[in-house]
């Protein structure tokens, strides 16, 4: 089985990032902000993007990696984009940059989590 791209319908928490903005939002120039991994349990990648008129801060928390390639950690990582994937493992988080952090994290599975959304006031 090769990787197949996942629906925001197929994974866990997807839906309130939907309910908050009307739809699964693109993660282009979007910013990871912390990357927390560990050997068993859930490992975290948050990300803060610009939708319309919110900012939003989102988690990716992953159980069980069991694989990943990382690269050019920086002072600022700023994503191209930002692509989920059913594996023959689980998931894998695949994150193409524009500036600074790109790889992939395969983990037995993955959640999203909505952390926080604020109005951005224009000027």
């Amino acid at each position: 089985m090769t990787d197949q791209n996942l629906q925001p319908s197929e994974v866990t928490g997807a839906s309130t990032i939907v309910d908050a903005f009307g739809f699964w939002p693109s993660f282009h120039d979007a910013e990871i902000v912390e990357l927390h991994l560990v050997r068993e349990g859930l490992s975290k990648v948050v990300v803060e993007l610009y939708v319309q008129t919110k900012k939003a801060t989102v988690c990716f928390k992953l159980k069980n990696v069991v694989e990943l390639c990382l690269d050019n950690f920086n002072h600022q990582n700023v994503l191209f984009d930002l692509t989920l994937t059913k594996t023959e493992i689980g998931y894998k988080l695949i994150m193409e940059p524009s500036f600074g952090l790109s790889g992939q994290i395969e983990s037995e599975d993955i959640q999203v989590e909505l952390l926080e959304v604020k109005n951005v006031v224009e000027s």
